[in-house]
């Protein structure tokens, strides 16, 4: 185990290119819960007006079957977006874990390579991501559901005490934990899996074990993290409504970069053998990230 975080740790540190798949994709993310949320909005509002043909205006009509519309609408929108966010995880697994066996082979790491093997994972990436669709479902009706319920009555049949917080802690970040927990052990040896050839062999217990540690590990300091710093960074700064669900999402991305730590950990996992990871200098680093992000022209400029 303190191999491998000493192995992660450097590739985070050395190798910035890997941050690439993990921040588009939580950027990606955000920008669809920010679509979810206006698509929402819109919904709450389109079935409960109704606009007189002699003008004037529109009404709000409140009835049961707009508040079923409402919920229908809401609920396929919510869990639509779920599943793309999910899918997109996926993709971004796969590319990292595929720029991390680059590196371990001593290959300069690449984006547009990472890009390509995408082309051998659709049907695995879809997999994958209805494996952690399905996750989700039960969790939220056996696991969230329950725990929302549960705090509600905690907060309206108790005053705002120290032992009433602490009783809210269990149905809120508790339930959160409880779900990383069985997340991790239930998805870490499907994801080093997938993250190796359909021919290849599965991972070991050991492979399992370790895995399943390290990524429970990673999620409990984002969990630590966003507990700690969170508020405090939040309350910092004051802006308008309209700009605190950006700077929100922002601050997410800086406190869950553990998950991205867990992502290589697997990723090295996968991997197999001996981990020959390298440091380099710093000016390498950034010219790395640059070659990730521009990769079409650096490549015809060493072809010359």
């Amino acid at each position: 185990m303190k191999e491998l975080w000493r192995k992660t740790a450097n590739l985070f540190l050395n190798y910035p290119i890997l941050w690439l798949p993990y921040v588009c994709v939580h950027l990606l993310n955000a920008s669809l819960d920010l679509l979810r949320h206006a698509a929402v909005v819109w919904i709450m509002r389109w079935p409960t007006t109704w606009r007189s043909v002699l003008g004037g205006a529109p009404v709000q009509i409140h009835s049961g079957t707009a508040a079923a519309k409402i919920a229908w609408f809401s609920g396929v929108m919510e869990w639509s977006i779920r599943y793309l966010t999910l899918f997109l995880y996926a993709v971004a697994l796969v590319i990292t874990a595929a720029l991390v066996t680059m590196i371990v082979r001593g290959e300069q790491p690449r984006l547009r390579a990472a890009l390509a093997e995408l082309r051998n994972y659709p049907k695995r990436i879809l997999g994958y991501s209805f494996k952690l669709y399905f996750l989700n479902l039960v969790f939220a009706a056996f696991v969230s559901l329950p725990a929302l319920r549960l705090s509600r009555w905690v907060t309206d049949s108790a005053a705002t005490t120290g032992w009433s917080r602490a009783a809210n802690f269990a149905p809120t970040q508790g339930q959160g934990l409880v779900s990383l927990i069985l997340f991790a052990w239930i998805m870490t040896p499907i994801t080093i899996r997938l993250l190796r050839g359909p021919s290849a062999e599965a991972p070991s217990a050991d492979e399992k074990k370790l895995g399943r540690y390290f990524v429970i590990l990673a999620g409990a300091g984002v969990f630590a993290l966003e507990a700690a710093l969170f508020p405090l960074l939040f309350n910092l700064i004051t802006l308008r409504p309209s700009l605190q669900h950006v700077y929100a999402s922002l601050l997410s991305l800086v406190l869950s970069f553990p998950f991205l730590l867990g992502d290589i950990g697997v990723a090295l996992i996968a991997a197999g053998g001996e981990w020959n990871v390298g440091e380099t200098s710093v000016p390498r680093k950034w010219r790395q990230l640059v070659r990730g992000l521009m990769p079409l022209h650096l490549d015809q400029r060493e072809g010359h």
